[in-house]
């Protein structure tokens, strides 16, 4: 079944590397001659070695995607950059070295992965987690398990 196919990246060639910066981005959509400041999906990870690593969710609704790029895929002339590692909640990611990724992978008779967790040498870890097109950007905590979509951590790559 096709549906619940999803571009996970190869993520071995990232273990090590450190987080510059993590982003987000939000745009102004006009709603009913309204204008709202909303996010886009997507979350940028910004890495030391200048390579960018994009999540974001999948159109079925469910599913995450990933991408690797040598620049950001947002143009901040129509978008407005949110540094997240600038807030210091989130301060504890800046130069923090990736050991290892995890897919959330949910179970039952359509599974599929919808989610990714970064494990950080520094015992932090970030998760991001597609639930229904909304995606929740978790730190040093995992999306609530719902018994109609279960879901399990699978390992993908470890420095271990």
């Amino acid at each position: 079944m096709e549906q619940n196919t999803v571009k996970i990246i190869y993520v071995k060639p990232l273990l090590g590397k450190e987080v510059t910066r993590i982003c987000r981005y939000m745009y102004d959509l006009d709603v009913a001659g309204k204008i709202e400041t909303c996010f886009w999906p997507e979350i940028e990870i910004e890495l030391s070695d200048g390579t960018f690593l994009l999540y974001m969710p999948y159109p079925d609704g469910q599913s995450l995607h990933g991408n690797i790029s040598t620049a950001s895929v947002f143009d901040e002339k129509e978008n407005t950059r949110v540094i997240l590692t600038d807030d210091s909640k989130w301060r504890v990611l800046e130069n923090a070295r990736i050991i290892g990724f995890e897919r959330l992978h949910v179970l039952g008779p359509n599974e599929h992965t919808a989610g990714i967790k970064i494990n950080f040498a520094n015992g932090n870890y970030l998760c991001y987690y597609n639930n229904a097109d909304e995606p929740l950007i978790l730190l040093n905590e995992l999306p609530p398990k719902m018994p109609d979509r279960p879901w399990e951590l699978q390992l993908m790559a470890s420095e271990k």
